[in-house]
């Protein structure tokens, strides 16, 4: 599910040369002394706020958008725990993806939207990107 989105992601933002998209495998060190450094499940992170040169280490500050996947088993409290701390430290958009229900909910600072599996998805942070949330699944 998480490479699917990261397909659709990418393909979008590469072809408007948005900035870049990335996997799990990217950290983003959020706060320093002490340390911490999170990573979603696929991450974009607008072209302004890429760094000149290729960066070393974690990426500094949140990425424009987190994407979360929701573990079978996993606590629904502790995924929209996660939305609220990627929030806080700065993302404009947070999306949960709930394969259980198969649910897109993407968040933001000001709204909530949920859509279900025949929904057309609309970000406002990535205009022109549609696509139904059942294709994800």
């Amino acid at each position: 599910i998480a490479a699917t989105i990261a397909h659709l992601l990418r393909d979008h933002v590469q072809c408007h040369g948005l900035g870049v998209v990335t996997g799990a495998e990217t950290g983003f060190l959020l706060e320093q002394n002490p340390d911490t450094v999170r990573a979603p499940d696929v991450a974009f992170v607008e072209r302004s706020r890429l760094p000149v040169s290729e960066p070393t280490g974690f990426f500094p500050g949140a990425p424009s958008l987190a994407v979360e996947v929701a573990l079978p088993h996993g606590s629904r409290a502790a995924l929209h725990a996660k939305a609220s701390d990627w929030l806080q430290y700065g993302c404009g958009e947070v999306w949960l993806v709930d394969p259980a229900d198969r649910t897109l909910t993407i968040l933001g600072v000001a709204e909530t939207r949920r859509f279900g599996s025949s929904e057309q998805i609309e970000s406002r942070l990535l205009p022109g990107l549609r696509f139904v949330v059942d294709s994800v699944f």
